[in-house]
């Protein structure tokens, strides 16, 4: 089971009874459109009334019940608050500009998203073809930090103009909220998600709209994953945390203290589970890179053999003991190395393409490439052999 796997079941755990669909669609339609002047004034609030019930009912209902059930967590914890609430207002008229990226979200070995700076496509054909479903904005002075599909129509991007919604069916994107500080997301419904601001966890319940703070007791946060209604790890560069109880208390299961020589840049820290027992933990100090291993839900975590230093992109991981990431090469062309052993071993093989590491994700046999070579390279290889690339230049 992959990430993609592991959130179509925890989706399916926040809303097991599914409403009507039209009925769905309607409110949430109506509860997004940005165009009011077409519809009474009182209709939106009453749209978003009905679809956040929908949904939160069902969710608070099923966590009750996997409260009941939550694995007993020995370490102390830490009490979860809730504050500083922000409303959506409209995009900021400008930003300021940042480094531009390249970010890739696939649904599927056919169907992805790719941004590169603040420009988004699709590819519904392996990366044969692809269609700008945001444009970007603002002269292209802004950026896209992170994408990501929350069912098979709708995705959100976190960018320097804020959090958009992306529509697929019919295409449509817009900003719902003007929050600039969003790096990283994980929504488990189209309305509600959890995402990173700054340094610190926010929470959502209308589809990012508004946001509340979330304490996870960490003074810094870099990372989130939930892999059911009750359970979840977060993880920053001092250390990583664990919450059995949907989030109302977390308690501490790896704690990081860095050597004086990587003090020159702050390190950071990511998760990656396929189930509630089944993870890694990568820890990034300066050029030097950390893996760890859990096969208890992190009571215990086994050190990995130490990757090679350097800038690497994220770490995919694409089974109980297997990982994957994309390590930089001193002759421009990247490798793709791959762990089936919790990290101790490692075996790499050239990419065909040049560029610095950017982003990776797995969906299967097929592989999907975000890179960074003068601009943004886009490609996707359903077999490991062969790759379709594609080029695009960062305005």
């Amino acid at each position: 089971m992959d990430d993609r796997d592991l959130k179509e079941r925890l989706r399916e755990e926040f809303d097991p009874e599914e409403p009507d669909r039209e009925s769905y669609r309607h409110a949430l339609d109506h509860a997004f459109d940005p165009d009011r002047g077409r519809m009474p004034g009182w209709t939106a609030p009453v749209a978003v009334a009905v679809a956040v019930a929908m949904v939160t009912t069902l969710a608070l209902g099923q966590r009750a019940l996997s409260g009941q059930t939550a694995a007993h967590l020995t370490a102390g914890s830490v009490q979860a608050t809730s504050q500083s609430v922000y409303s959506v207002m409209p995009a900021a008229a400008s930003v300021t500009p940042e480094e531009p990226g390249v970010h890739v979200a696939a649904r599927s070995s056919r169907e992805a998203l790719a941004s590169a700076g603040d420009v988004i496509e699709r590819t519904e054909d392996g990366g044969e073809s692809w269609a700008v479903v945001f444009a970007g904005m603002d002269g292209h002075r802004g950026n896209v930090r992170d994408l990501e599909w929350v069912t098979g129509s709708v995705a959100f991007a976190a960018t320097t103009y804020g959090l958009v919604r992306l529509d697929i069916r019919p295409p449509h994107s817009a900003v719902v909220n003007k929050r600039s500080d969003i790096k990283r997301l994980d929504f488990v419904t189209p309305l509600e998600g959890y995402a990173i601001a700054a340094d610190r966890v926010i929470k959502t319940a209308d589809g990012g709209r508004s946001f509340a703070d979330l304490d996870v007791g960490l003074t810094l946060v870099s990372w989130i994953q939930w892999v059911s209604v009750s359970r979840a790890w977060a993880a920053g560069p001092r250390g990583v945390v664990t919450t059995g109880d949907g989030g109302r208390t977390w308690k501490s299961q790896l704690q990081f203290s860095d050597p004086p020589e990587s003090s020159g840049s702050l390190p950071w820290t990511q998760v990656g589970f396929t189930d509630q027992l089944n993870g890694f933990a990568y820890h990034h100090a300066t050029d030097v890179n950390t893996v760890l291993h859990t096969a208890d839900g992190g009571r215990t975590w086994e050190p990995a053999s130490q990757l090679p230093r350097g800038a690497t992109s994220d770490l995919v991981v694409t089974g109980p003991n297997a990982a994957e990431l994309v390590e930089p090469a001193a002759a421009g062309r990247p490798s793709l190395c791959a762990t089936g052993d919790g990290g101790m071993t490692w075996r790499c093989s050239r990419l065909p393409m040049s560029g610095a590491p950017g982003q990776l994700v797995a969906r299967g046999a097929a592989r999907w490439l975000a890179l960074m070579d003068s601009g943004a390279v886009f490609a996707v290889s359903q077999d490991l052999k062969s790759w379709t690339t594609k080029h695009r230049s960062l305005a």
